[in-house]
Order: C-alpha cells, then structure tokens, then sequence
C-alpha cells in the first residue's frame, strides 16, 4: 500500500491471553505522547474495558510529510495550512492519501495483528 517499511508501537495488556478478545485502539503520530496514553490506560480503574486494550501507534510526522499524506483524504482541499510552510513542505504529492493509509491499516497493520497476537 504505502510501499515503504513502517515502524508500528504495540503495547499488549499485562496479562494477555491470546485466546482473549480485546479490545483495539489505533492511535496515529505514534511517537507523540505515547507513553501518556500507556500511562493513561494503566490508570483506568480494573473494571475498565480501555485498561486492558491492545494499543497500536502508527508513527505520522510533520517533518517527513508522512501526516499530511496518511491523514487528508484525496479529496481534500491542498492548499489548507500550507501558507506558512517552506516551499517545498506544500508539494500536492504529498497530501491526499488517507485512503492508502487506511487500506494499510485494514491489511497490512490489522491481519497480521490479529493473527499473531
């Protein structure tokens, strides 16, 4: 899909049993704050369903353009919030394919984690 190697964050709940159904939470811009909402999760009360999620963080970022193209959709106006950025950072390639992204996610991200965990 994105033809490129992708570095995916998974943090599995402290007592997992891989016969067990969990919860899913897909957080992009993995790297940000990543470990709050580890933090977070652990801190919910026991009876919370979130405390024993599995949390995958797909890394997104600004400074390689990875946000702009996994998170506007095509059809997306392409001119929105680039009038600061340098030239270079506005290019039309690199904004408008949340659809390819998603499509990662559904094959290539979500069956592979659902059969090995």
């Amino acid at each position: 899909m994105l033809n490129e190697s992708c570095k995916v964050f998974i943090r599995l709940p402290d007592d997992f049993d891989k016969n067990k159904a969990y919860p899913l939470i897909i957080k992009t811009d993995g790297y940000f704050n990543l470990a709050n909402w580890d933090k977070a999760l652990k801190a919910l009360n026991t009876e919370s369903i979130l405390n024993e999620a599995i949390l995958v963080a797909i890394p997104n970022q600004f400074f390689i353009d990875t946000r702009n193209r996994d998170l506007v959709p095509p059809y997306a106006r392409k001119d929105v919030n680039t009038n600061p950025r340098l030239k270079h950072e506005t290019s039309p390639e690199i904004f408008g394919k949340a659809d390819l992204f998603f499509a990662f996610i559904e094959q290539e991200l979500l069956i592979p984690i659902r059969n090995n965990t």
